[in-house]
């Protein structure tokens, strides 16, 4: 765990199967929890709807992508709700690059790893930090000082 400013961040990995929604993943790690940060992820995407920069919306696109870079955070606010967002960055087979806004669905092609750092506000600078959680059977996610990619 790290902390500092009455603030501890503790990472978690992430594993999302194939088919599911990584957004949606991502966010579910806020489970009460005040914010979560994008660190590192890892993987292939099936389908991302992507925001345009023109005022046609967004943009879906469908078939194998390696994604080259997945970045955001999300704030869980009592009194505004959630806010933040993801951004990916992603190749087809011919190299070229799309990338932007997530604006609905990324879905896993693969396996995808995601390595996130959950927020918390520490009730005092001298508090030790609270017995680990565990999320594994309940969210897919587990907090680990190890994150080394594909742990067997």
């Amino acid at each position: 765990m790290f902390s500092g400013a009455g603030t501890t961040m503790a990472p978690h990995v992430i594993r999302i199967n194939a088919g599911e929604d990584i957004k949606r993943r991502i966010v579910s790690v806020l489970h009460g929890r005040r914010a979560v940060v994008l660190l590192s992820a890892i993987g292939s995407i099936s389908a991302a709807s992507i925001r345009s920069s023109s005022s046609t919306g967004s943009v879906t696109y469908e078939g194998h992508f390696d994604m080259v870079n997945l970045s955001g955070s999300y704030i869980n606010d009592p009194a505004d709700g959630l806010s933040g967002g993801l951004n990916v960055t992603f190749a087809g087979s011919d190299g070229r690059l799309i990338g932007g806004p997530v604006d609905g669905l990324l879905i896993a092609a693969t396996p995808v790893q995601v390595i996130v750092g959950v927020l918390v506000p520490s009730s005092s600078s001298s508090a030790k930090p609270k017995a680990k959680d565990n999320y594994s059977s309940e969210g897919g996610f587990t907090e680990s000082q190890n994150l080394a990619p594909w742990q067997s």
